[in-house]
C-alpha cells in the first residue's frame, strides 16, 4: 500500500482545522467573561470545556494515527527523508520524557501541599509551592515548544519547497515566540495576584465569594490583553501549521512530489553505464535526460 505520507498530512491537517476551532471556542469565551458571571452564580466556562475536551480527543486520536502513518512512509521519499524521520521520532521520545519529568515534579509539590493539608486542615497554601510551579513553567515552556516545534521541522523538511520551508520555519520560531510571551506574562501575572494577596486569600478561604474574585481580576488590568494575545497567537500557529501542511500536500497530490519506486534492476552501483544515468545534483537521484524539473525534490534546472 502507497501513499502513508499523503494520508498522514491530510490528517495532521484536520488536527489543525480542529485546533483553530478550538481557539476560536477559547477566544470567545474569554472575550465574553466578566465577573458578573461569577456573581450571578453561573459560568460558561464548565459548559464551554465539554466540546473542548472532546475535539481535544479527537484531534489526539486523529494526530496519533497520522504520526503511526508518516512513520510507515518515511521510505517514500528517499533516505534522507526517512533519516530525518528518524530523528524527529528521536525527539519525540525526549519530548514525552520532558513532560513526564514536568509532570511528576508538579505532582510531587502538589501531593506534599495535600498531604500537608490532610495532616493538619489548618494549613493555608503557601506561595512558596505556587511560586515554584510557576518557575518550572517559565523553564519549561519554551524547552517544550522548541523540541515540539523541531519535530514538525524534521519530519516535514524533505517534503517542503522553498515557500513551504520559509512557513515552516516560521511556525518553528513563532511557537518559541508564543511560549516565551505565556510563561512570561503567566509568571508575572500571578506573582502579582501572589504579592498583592488577593491569590492566597481566594485559596485559603473555605467559601470563595464575589469580592474576591472581583479584587483578583481588578488587581491586574493587563490579565484580559495577555489572554486575548495567547489565544490569538495560537490561532495564527495553527494557521501557519496548516498551509506548511498543506504545501507538501499539494506537491503530492499535483505530482511535483513523487514517491520514490524502488527497481531492484536499477539498484546497481558498479554497472558500465552508470556514468551514462543523469542524477540530480540536489537529491542524487536518477532522473529522466530531459527532464526540467526533478521528479523527486522539485530542483529546476536549465534548459
Amino acid at each position: 500500500m502507497k501513499g502513508y505520507t499523503k494520508k498522514a498530512l491530510q490528517l495532521f491537517m484536520i488536527t489543525q482545522m480542529l485546533a483553530i476551532v478550538v481557539a476560536l471556542i477559547l477566544y470567545l469565551s474569554w472575550y465574553s467573561f466578566t465577573p458578573s458571571d461569577i456573581s450571578s452564580g453561573y459560568s460558561r466556562s464548565p459548559i464551554l470545556l465539554i466540546p473542548i475536551a472532546v475535539i481535544g480527543i479527537i484531534a489526539a486520536i486523529i494526530g496519533l494515527i497520522g504520526a503511526v502513518l508518516f512513520l510507515m512512509g518515511s521510505k517514500e521519499f528517499g533516505e534522507l527523508h526517512k533519516r530525518f524521520v528518524f530523528y524527529a521520532v528521536f525527539l519525540f521520545i525526549i519530548y514525552v520524557i520532558t513532560m513526564m519529568v514536568i509532570t511528576i515534579f508538579t505532582s510531587i509539590l502538589t501531593f506534599s501541599y495535600v498531604s500537608q493539608y490532610l495532616t493538619n486542615p489548618n494549613t493555608t497554601f503557601t506561595t512558596e509551592v505556587m511560586s515554584q510551579i510557576l518557575s518550572v513553567m517559565l523553564i519549561t515552556s519554551p524547552i517544550v515548544a522548541i523540541i515540539s516545534g523541531l519535530i514538525w521541522v524534521f519530519g516535514l523538511y524533505q517534503l517542503e519547497n522553498r515557500t513551504g520551508r520559509v512557513v515552516l520555519f516560521s511556525v518553528y520560531l513563532w511557537m518559541i515566540a508564543i511560549a516565551i510571551f505565556s510563561s512570561i506574562s503567566s509568571y508575572l501575572l500571578f506573582n502579582d495576584w501572589i504579592n498583592s494577596g488577593y491569590f492566597q486569600n481566594l485559596l485559603n478561604n473555605s467559601s470563595v465569594n464575589t469580592s474576591s474574585y472581583s479584587q483578583l481580576f481588578s488587581s491586574s488590568q493587563w490579565i484580559g490583553t495577555t489572554g486575548v494575545i495567547s489565544l490569538a497567537g495560537s490561532l495564527i500557529q495553527s494557521i501557519l501549521f496548516f498551509v506548511a501542511l498543506y504545501i507538501p500536500y499539494q506537491r503530492i497530490t499535483s505530482g511535483e512530489l513523487i514517491a520514490l519506486e524502488v527497481n531492484p534492476l536499477s539498484s546497481f552501483t558498479n554497472s558500465s553505464s552508470d556514468h551514462q544515468q543523469r542524477r540530480c545534483p540536489n537529491c542524487g537521484r536518477i532522473i529522466p535526460f530531459d527532464a526540467h524539473v526533478c521528479p523527486y525534490c522539485g530542483r529546476k534546472f536549465e534548459s
